[in-house]
């Protein structure tokens, strides 16, 4: 019996799985600045490497009590102790989407990257 069909087959496998596992790696957005944009704000925050946000928000009285935490792709902002939180992903190196929402209200939203700290 030949063997080498399923080597190949094995081989080809292993290395579409090596690419898949490559591609659904992110990079970390810590120490980075971005621009918010909804449809009624824009503004710039930065993720720092401690846990919080720093923003820019025009009317963020509390800074600090505003996080972020990242598992892969997958982003979620807290602000104001949670009063306001924010859910989304980076759809590649430069952008993220999501969704937010507070008491009552519900809205989309993006972020663009900026530079890195």
């Amino acid at each position: 019996m030949n063997r080498y069909p399923l080597l190949l087959v094995l081989l080809l496998l292993t290395v579409c799985y090596s690419l898949q596992c490559r591609s659904g790696k992110s990079t970390s957005v810590s120490s980075s600045f971005w621009r918010y944009t909804d449809d009624d704000l824009s503004y710039e925050f930065l993720f720092k490497p401690d846990g919080h946000i720093y923003s820019y928000h025009p009317n963020d009285a509390s800074p600090e009590n505003d996080f972020w935490k990242q598992h892969g792709k997958k982003i979620t902002l807290t602000m104001n102790d949670s009063y306001a939180v924010y859910k989304g992903k980076l759809i590649n190196d430069s952008t993220m989407v999501g969704k937010a929402s507070s008491k009552g209200f519900k809205w989309k939203w993006t972020a663009k990257f900026i530079t890195q700290n």
